[in-house]
């Protein structure tokens, strides 16, 4: 029997993000791509974000930041063509096409990117190449500290 009393909340944890690799195809080949997405089930806090790397990185730049960010938000961070463990050849044509390509496999209607050095000259092109697509681009500065990129994001979306 049950009764009337109310029983209290149980204390909320922080959300764990579950980290994964994968690899998509896009007209360069195979592209790969480290995602992270919210623990505990249930629908994004979040716009999905794409992260962008700089032209001499990979995916790998974002490998300690992933498990914060995909706290609330679902998470791509592509090996761009020519980087990383991705086909192709690098290039800003082919980066931009690569990413288009990635949200169009995942049928993401809005995004937000999230990117450092070139990456960032990557995601004004895919912001101007396909109209409605990226809700905002937030740019990652040398020595910007962690907390500061997440609330950015957070206000961006």
């Amino acid at each position: 029997m049950v009764s009337g009393k109310r029983l209290s909340p149980l204390p909320r944890e922080p959300r764990r993000a579950n980290l994964r690799r994968a690899y998509f195809d896009c007209r360069h080949g195979q592209l790969h791509v480290r995602t992270g997405f919210p623990g505990g089930g249930g629908f994004d806090e979040g716009t999905t974000a794409i992260l962008l790397h700089d032209a001499a990185g990979s995916s790998r730049d974002w490998a300690a930041w992933l498990p914060v960010l995909g706290q609330d938000r679902s998470l791509y961070a592509p090996d761009l063509p020519g980087h990383g463990e991705s086909d192709g050849t690098a290039g800003m044509d082919s980066a931009v096409e690569a990413v288009l390509d990635l949200c169009a496999d995942l049928r993401l209607r809005q995004v937000l990117l999230l990117a450092h050095g070139s990456g960032t000259e990557v995601a004004r092109r895919v912001a101007a190449a396909r109209d409605g697509l990226v809700r905002s681009v937030v740019e990652v500065l040398a020595g910007d500290e962690l907390t500061a990129v997440v609330a950015r994001l957070a206000a961006a979306g």
